[in-house]
Formats: structure tokens, C-alpha cells, sequence
């Protein structure tokens, strides 16, 4: 499979619309203690405390690197556009599949732990699966 261009590489979306964009979404669903600074997102829901890392730098290093971004796309504040875009899908994605209740987030997060978009690619736990997992914790 040929190297796809980074997700939302083009969007004009600004940074700032993304980060407000991620604090209702989350408000919306139930979140508390929502915070959304310049590099990170960090809130309480499900009984879980996550902090989702932004990672310009990394966004940048990635549209530097791919040759079919055009150069005026290889900025430092594009490159905050698309870190900030693609959490907010992140974020998105996430609570419509826990509304809908497809999928729960595998209980693994720690205050400690550091969160990145890429952790979405750690598994879910079904409903189903996770209620059979908790009673038989209970009868052990």
C-alpha cells in the first residue's frame, strides 16, 4: 500500500476552531474538568482521566518530509492546523462510537499516562465483552 499524505493536510481550518471544536464535543458527551491548552487536551469522562498530546512538531516534520505537500503547506502554523484537525476528529470519532455504544475505551488510561493520536490505534473493548470480562472479576 502506497504512503498516504498526511490526514486533513490541506485544511484551513484554524487551530483555535479546532480547540474549541474539541471542548464542546467533550462537554457535550459528559466530560469534566475539560481543559484545552496549546499542545494538549486533557478531561475526565467515563470514569477516565486523558490527556491527549498535540503534536506540531511531529505534523511538521511529516509535511516537510512528503513531497506531494505543496511547499506553502510546510509551515509551522499548518502544521498546528492539522495536529489541532486531527484530534478533533480523534476526539470526535471517539464519542460517537462510545454514544452509540459500539465500543468502549479499554480501560487503560492513568493520570500519569500521556496520551497521542496514536493511541487510537490501541484496542476497544466491546460492551458485550467488557460486561462478561467484569463478572468474571466478580466470581473470582
Amino acid at each position: 500500500m502506497p504512503n498516504k499524505v498526511l490526514l486533513n493536510y490541506s485544511t484551513t481550518v484554524p487551530a483555535r476552531r479546532s480547540r474549541a471544536e474539541c471542548a464542546e464535543m467533550l462537554a457535550a458527551a459528559g466530560a469534566c474538568g475539560v481543559h484545552v491548552g496549546a499542545r494538549e487536551v486533557s478531561f475526565r469522562l467515563w470514569g477516565e482521566f486523558v490527556r491527549l498530546s498535540v503534536h506540531v512538531e511531529g505534523a511538521l516534520s511529516l509535511l516537510r518530509a512528503d513531497k506531494r505537500v505543496p511547499r506553502k503547506l510546510k509551515t509551522k502554523a499548518q502544521a498546528e492546523r492539522v495536529a489541532w484537525r486531527n484530534v478533533a476528529g480523534f476526539v470526535r470519532y471517539q464519542i460517537a462510537l462510545a454514544q452509540v455504544e459500539a465500543v468502549q475505551p479499554k480501560s487503560y488510561a492513568r493520570p500519569e499516562r500521556r496520551w497521542t493520536p496514536s493511541d487510537a490505534l490501541l484496542p476497544l473493548v466491546s460492551v458485550q465483552r467488557r460486561a462478561q470480562l467484569e463478572w468474571e472479576a466478580r466470581l473470582e
